[in-house]
């Protein structure tokens, strides 16, 4: 059975296909910024505008939703003379929105950037369409696996896999994937689903995933969800920052954060039983979580750390 839907995933998907909300904000405040310089006629120093990496931004862990804080405006107080509120308002107003994200001040001239649920179900929605063609987009992340080996040792890499601290989080990773494949496979033979190519290393689908409810609210509410959700937006950006060259994080904790939350919502949120028979969009909108969060951990394990990312165990 094919439950393909009506959600339109273009807004967020068409841009660039962009995985990392981090990535896809720090785009949206550049291009803000370039449009505020050349209305207000402002310079910044040896430059047109600032990159991506110069751009500060960090995720606002816990608590509902998604959202992002820049402290751009502070960081333009000093080259412009003028206070960091004075500076925001404009620069905010300049940054054009859709309906994927919001976008305010503080009044200490932080500016927020929180994705709106029907955002946050087009970037799930991406997320469960990735393809493991599409993992080389992500910058050369064959290399990360090498990188983290040397990271983790303290050396030349040597002994990494086979150190026995690191052996129990490992086996956890591959388990989380392991059950997450178990429970598409038991979802594709029930007919909540299809899951194409089906008994290979490389799923697919082409499943529309039930994420928002009649009146445009996030099904996937319960703390559990939500936790799972941050972690996916951590992971993503943590591939972007490594991408960037500059500040990155290390694989091994991205996955292990996202394992362990994935186990728990794995443990209390149900998607089979009274939750299938009475609330089916509710246990369709979780399944979805379940792809995300594997074609999460299948790039964590394989392309990240460089160890086999189960089918089963």
């Amino acid at each position: 059975m094919n439950h393909r839907g009506t959600l339109h995933i273009d807004t967020w998907s068409d841009a660039a296909g962009f995985r990392s909300i981090k990535e896809k904000f720090c785009h949206e405040l550049e291009l803000g910024l370039k449009l505020y310089c050349e209305s207000s006629q402002r310079t910044l120093p040896h430059q047109k505008t600032l990159a991506q990496r110069d751009i500060p931004l960090h995720r606002v862990k816990g608590g509902y939703g998604v959202t992002y804080i820049s402290a751009l405006a502070l960081k333009l107080e000093k080259v412009w003379g003028q206070g960091a509120i004075e500076i925001a308002s404009p620069l905010a107003a300049a940054v054009v929105t859709n309906p994927d994200f919001t976008i305010t001040v503080s009044p200490t001239g932080g500016i927020h950037l929180q994705l709106t649920p029907t955002g946050i179900a087009h970037w799930l929605q991406g997320l469960c369409l990735q393809r493991n063609g599409e993992w080389e987009a992500q910058g050369d992340v064959r290399s990360w696996a090498l990188a983290q080996k040397t990271t983790e040792s303290g050396g030349d890499g040597r002994g990494w896999v086979g150190g026995k601290d690191l052996l129990p989080r490992l086996f956890q990773l591959q388990y989380a994937h392991a059950r997450c494949c178990s429970l598409l496979r038991l979802a594709h033979r029930e007919g909540l689903m299809s899951v194409d190519v089906v008994g290979t290393a490389d799923w697919t689908t082409e499943e529309t995933f039930p994420w928002l409810d009649e009146e445009g609210n996030l099904r996937l509410s319960h703390p559990a969800e939500m936790a799972v959700i941050s972690q996916l937006a951590g992971s993503w950006d943590g591939f972007w920052d490594m991408q960037l060259g500059g500040k990155s994080a290390s694989v091994l904790p991205l996955a292990v954060a996202l394992s362990e939350d994935w186990l728990k919502f794995y443990a209390g949120c149900r998607i089979w039983g009274e939750v299938k028979k009475k609330n089916l969009a509710l246990a369709r909108a979780r399944l979805g979580l379940v792809m995300a969060a594997r074609q999460t951990l299948k790039l964590l394990l394989e392309k990240g750390l460089g160890v086999l990312a189960p089918l089963e165990l």
